[in-house]
């Protein structure tokens, strides 16, 4: 008796249902690749804005700064704090206003990023001293990856403490 040997046969139409199925596959793998990827570059950016900006606040209202009797041409390390943290020094504010947005940036190590701070009272307002308004850097207008920070702080006006809220705003 003979025996009937088949060969395997591929059918053209197996091949291509697998390979559409394979090709859709991967599309999807590698959306879902590119999803993640962005998904964790922003989450990574954020978490670094984040410790950047608390960095930041908790260097400028808790220590005196870097020389103590820093000026705008002097700055090392900006700290405008009096000799009690958190109550800040009225004339150190002030000479911050004369800092150029990219020299306040470089000294925070923030570069590639905007900023923008201010010192509001309870009411809200920018709060003035000798006339100059308490408003540092770029106001932000409509900005997706905004992270924002608020601290609240006494300011030393001539022995008069006024409360204020400072809010830091960083964003690339």
């Amino acid at each position: 008796m003979p025996i009937n040997r088949k060969k395997g046969q591929a059918f053209a139409s197996d091949f291509v249902i697998s390979a559409v199925l394979f090709i859709i596959i991967l599309a999807i793998s590698i959306e879902m690749w590119t999803a993640t990827g962005l998904k964790y570059s922003k989450s990574e950016s954020s978490d670094f804005m984040q410790k950047k900006a608390f960095s930041i606040t908790d260097t400028l209202i808790k220590t005196q700064g870097y020389p103590l009797d820093w000026t705008r041409n002097s700055a090392k390390v900006i700290g405008v704090s009096g000799e009690t943290p958190q109550v800040l020094n009225k004339s150190k504010l002030i000479e911050m206003k004369y800092i150029s947005d990219s020299d306040l940036k470089n000294t925070w190590g923030i570069s590639g990023y905007n900023v923008y701070m201010k010192f509001t009272n309870s009411s809200g307002n920018i709060i003035s001293l000798d006339g100059t308004a308490l408003e540092y850097g770029i106001v932000p207008f409509q900005q997706k990856d905004l992270v924002p920070l608020k601290r609240l702080v006494l300011i030393n006006d001539s022995g008069n403490l006024i409360r204020s809220v400072l809010t830091f705003l960083i964003w690339r």
